[in-house]
């Protein structure tokens, strides 16, 4: 019986190139494929190659608007995967390696450092919260104080009457008041301060 295990020598397959798997082979490429910038575009139909053109050209105007604003953080393949993410890889890194090879950058790309507390964007600052996103947030602190003042919960006699004047100044100790102030915010609850007295 003859020895049919992994082991057992092979019978040598000679391949042959084909359009399939040269695709896999550029694909796959470390440097997304051997071919050239000119090869790609040849293999583009004229459809293509319009779309390929119009496309660029928007991703081109788009970085001019962000250079003109100072905004150095991204380059040419970032920015395209930002305004076309639903496009595929291959496109993406065309239209990129493109617009390096045709109009390359004047300047070297600064990522922008990460957000902390201090640098809040315009919208993140708590004057400019929206009502219901105050409103559950209040709701969210009187019921924890809620809570914590009916178990009595890590309090101990000093907090309690603390607790207990704040209730009192912020809705009379009513846990069903309501107030909307002038700029349209509402506060709901016992303890109706905002993000800033909180």
């Amino acid at each position: 019986m003859p020895d049919k295990g992994l082991m057992q020598p092979q019978a040598e397959q000679t391949t042959q190139r084909s359009e399939i798997l040269d695709a896999f082979r550029d694909a796959l490429a470390p440097s997304g494929g051997s071919q050239s910038l000119e090869d790609k575009l040849k293999a583009l139909t004229q459809a293509q190659r319009d779309m390929l053109l119009s496309t660029a050209k928007m991703v081109k105007m788009a970085m001019a608007g962000k250079v003109a604003a100072g905004d150095y953080s991204m380059g040419y393949a970032d920015l395209v995967a930002q305004m076309y993410a639903k496009m595929d890889l291959a496109r993406r890194q065309l239209i990129a390696e493109l617009l390096d090879e045709t109009a390359p950058l004047e300047f070297v790309v600064q990522p922008k450092p990460k957000r902390d507390e201090d640098g809040l964007s315009f919208y993140d600052r708590p004057d400019m919260q929206s009502a219901e996103r105050g409103t559950q947030k209040a709701a969210m602190v009187e019921q924890n104080q809620r809570d914590t003042i009916h178990a009595g919960v890590g309090l101990n006699e000093q907090s309690k009457p603390f607790l207990d004047k704040l209730t009192q100044s912020e809705s009379s100790g009513d846990s069903n008041a309501e107030i909307t102030i002038a700029d349209g915010r509402r506060y709901v609850g016992a303890l109706q301060f905002g993000d800033a007295r909180l």
